[in-house]
């Protein structure tokens, strides 16, 4: 009888173990980061179009110099400042959406805007615009 008794004790005080640990781990959750919003009709800080028959090495090469820290065919990732980017057809037009962090400092958004305006293949940069805002009186042809 003294045996089954301590059984009993013993399982009991590992289920009140069971349930705290259980509901301690419920309060230790992470927080979820924010979503972010992308697509062609939400505002980026800057859109970038493309002059008519550019190739994917130029593309691919803009990229590298502009945006991304590696090759833009292997392993790479953002510049710092940038939260995302969304390649973006506008009226026929190539080109990217490019959204900044929050935390983004102005020497990071000006090297990537400089870098941008570097690129020969880049004709045509709005800012504060979703793609899709972007009318059709503003082709992306090589100005004259």
């Amino acid at each position: 009888m003294k045996r089954r008794h301590l059984t009993l004790v013993g399982l009991s005080r590992f289920v009140l173990l069971l349930v705290a640990a259980v509901l301690s781990m419920g309060s230790c959750t992470r927080a979820k980061p924010p979503r972010v919003k992308v697509g062609p009709d939400v505002q980026a800080d800057v859109v970038v179009l493309f002059r008519p028959g550019a190739s994917s090495q130029d593309i691919n090469q803009f990229l590298e110099q502009a945006v991304f820290i590696g090759p833009a065919d292997g392993e790479h990732w953002h510049r710092p400042g940038i939260q995302s980017i969304l390649r973006v057809s506008v009226h026929g037009c190539q080109g990217y959406a490019i959204s900044f962090h929050r935390g983004a400092t102005g020497g990071q958004r000006d090297t990537i805007k400089n870098g941008i305006a570097a690129s020969p293949i880049v004709v045509k940069v709005f800012e504060g615009m979703a793609p899709a805002d972007i009318g059709p009186e503003q082709p992306c042809d090589v100005p004259a």
